[in-house]
């Protein structure tokens, strides 16, 4: 059995795609399989991923017979590798850098927490690895409503993260949405018994301006769609739902303001946000949990109105 499954999608990133395969073949822990999904690229992405499978045999190339999106291209990988071929699993985008010990840190980390998912900080900068760090341990549901409430450092996105592989025997990302992390991670930590986490920055991303979370499209929308899955799922259980709400006004604030950025602040949209933070402001402002940026933004749309809180534009 492989140690650890890295899963790439790729989709037309010639520009950054050797740096993320190099970051691979950098790594300090040897016993990993790579599998490269290219979902249908139409610039030299996949001729680059097909130099680096025939130079190390470590790294496997798969495609998708068209596009469909990061989450088939994922699901694809995972349907490759979640028998037994692996202990772990872990997920780069193809944009992105991992440090060298990687792969290395993680591993140990798991083993002395005894996590099944384990857990390092992401940056757009340098790299930072703390020597002798403890790692942070955590519950599911601890680990949740921090993911929900936006705080302590856990992000939703299943990069930076090492997961065993087990997790994945009966979950798959929801295909056709670009919020797919945040929809699937809570379903993951929920079947992790431990999860730990540290405050070294061992993931790079990059910011690009071309990537769909920084432009415009009716596609954004898609986070009030699984804000309201998220909610559903813990309507029985009372710290999480309120947790979950309180995403659900994250949600509807940063889309109010996007469409209001591109003019459509006077679409059934906006107008469904407007409702959506009205209804969701006061429970939030009340909540002891829920971050000051969200108290300002609440505490400003009172004041305001959703005119003039428009207008100004305050970033949530």
């Amino acid at each position: 059995m492989t140690k650890v499954a890295i899963i790439i999608p790729i989709y037309n990133v010639e520009t950054y795609l050797r740096a993320c395969l190099d970051s691979v073949l950098s790594q300090t822990e040897p016993d990993w399989l790579c599998l490269m999904v290219d979902d249908g690229s139409t610039d030299s992405s996949a001729s680059i991923a097909g130099e680096y499978a025939r130079r190390d045999p470590r790294f496997r190339l798969l495609s998708m017979p068209c596009n469909s999106g990061q989450s088939a291209a994922r699901n694809l990988a995972l349907d490759h590798i979640c028998g037994d071929q692996c202990h772990w699993i872990t997920f780069i985008d193809s944009d992105d850098t991992v440090h060298p010990r990687y792969l290395e840190t993680m591993l140990a980390q798991a083993a002395m927490t005894g996590a099944d998912i384990a857990m390092t900080g992401v940056t757009s900068k340098k790299f930072t690895l703390r020597i002798g760090s403890t790692p942070v341990v955590a519950t599911a549901t601890d680990t949740i409503a921090r993911g929900l409430y936006q705080t302590g450092g856990i992000t939703p996105s299943v990069y930076g993260k090492l997961y065993k592989a087990h997790l994945f025997r009966d979950i798959r990302f929801l295909e056709g949405i670009i919020y797919e992390d945040l929809e699937l991670m809570p379903r993951l930590w929920e079947k992790a018994s431990t999860i730990s986490s540290r405050d070294d920055r061992l993931y790079r991303y990059t910011r690009r301006p071309d990537s769909s979370i920084n432009t415009f499209s009716d596609k954004r929308l898609d986070v009030l769609r699984v804000t309201d899955l998220i909610t559903q799922r813990y309507s029985a259980h009372p710290s999480l739902r309120r947790a979950a709400l309180d995403r659900s006004l994250s949600a509807a604030f940063n889309i109010f303001l996007l469409l209001h950025r591109h003019g459509l602040g006077h679409t059934a949209r906006a107008d469904e946000c407007w409702s959506r933070i009205r209804r969701l402001r006061r429970p939030s402002l009340m909540n002891p949990d829920v971050r000051v940026k969200n108290k300002i933004g609440i505490i400003a749309s009172f004041l305001l109105g959703r005119r003039l809180f428009a207008r100004l534009g305050f970033l949530m």
